[in-house]
């Protein structure tokens, strides 16, 4: 993945995050007009996330400078604790910036920078030392709405917004699969949790449509992993989603495959 080691770095800097919600701040505006699909409350949320970013509790600077050049170093990219603080503080300085100048585009209704500007902006915001695991999936949530907004016809999701979404799940999966395994005892795990088993929903909503056979079945696969390891095999989730994997194997016409889940889906009803 393009950004792979990226993402493992911030989910290490993730386990030092605070877990404090973003304040709920509102501000008074001029009205503007909002593009078919946008209403008032979509904006307010808007700017909450990127006040977030300059407001919200922030880690350290020297910490995550110490974190940052010992992995660096480990991925055969050295940099000294210093060098990576004067890149950390750049970082910080360039994304409040760029928050302050959403809010404008915001207030303004000038929604299409604003997509553009969150786009390029994705990867940087990932280091900001206000960036946490939440933080991150509500950015998200604000170029979805955007996606949503101007890139659908009819109601419809273009091509251009099915394929933008599919690219943050895919990032979001990864980054939330190593915030799992990298837990070090903060007690936000049981919202990672969540959201990931929600991505893992989504994505396969998305390959099913995308008819992609390989990402499909694997998806189904951690579907059902991830069910029986947070919930244990007793769960209606997994046997649900046992179920859900055999007709997966099915519509490839696996029918080995399909047999041996339903013939767990079947002994776990009844068992019960």
């Amino acid at each position: 993945m393009k950004h792979f080691h990226l993402i493992v770095l911030l989910a290490c800097l993730l386990c030092f995050a605070c877990n404090q919600k973003p304040p709920k701040n509102h501000t008074t505006r001029a009205a503007v007009t909002l593009p078919e699909g946008l209403h008032p409350q979509d904006t307010t949320e808007f700017i909450n996330v990127f006040r977030s970013f300059l407001n919200g509790p922030r880690k350290d600077l020297d910490s995550l400078a110490k974190i940052s050049a010992t992995f660096t170093s480990a991925t055969g990219k050295p940099l000294s604790e210093q060098e990576m603080k004067e890149y950390l503080t750049g970082i910080t300085a360039h994304v409040d910036s760029v928050m302050c100048l959403c809010i404008d585009m915001t207030l303004s209704g000038d929604y299409n920078n604003l997509m553009e500007v969150l786009e390029q902006e994705r990867v940087n915001v990932f280091e900001h030392p206000a960036c946490t695991t939440e933080r991150i999936l509500m950015y998200d949530a604000v170029l979805m709405t955007l996606y949503q907004t101007l890139l659908d016809t009819n109601g419809q999701p273009s091509e251009e917004h099915k394929q933008k979404t599919l690219h943050l799940y895919e990032t979001e999966e990864v980054l939330l699969a190593l915030r799992m395994y990298m837990d070090n005892g903060t007690d936000d795990m049981d919202y990672v949790k969540e959201e990931y088993g929600y991505i893992l929903v989504e994505l396969l909503k998305v390959y099913r449509q995308m008819d992609n056979k390989e990402k499909t079945i694997a998806t189904a696969r951690k579907i059902t992993d991830f069910n029986e390891t947070r919930f244990g095999r007793d769960d209606e989730l997994y046997s649900k989603s046992i179920k859900l994997l055999g007709d997966i194997y099915g519509e490839y016409q696996m029918t080995l495959q399909r047999d041996s889940c339903y013939r767990i889906y079947n002994k776990l009803g009844k068992a019960k």
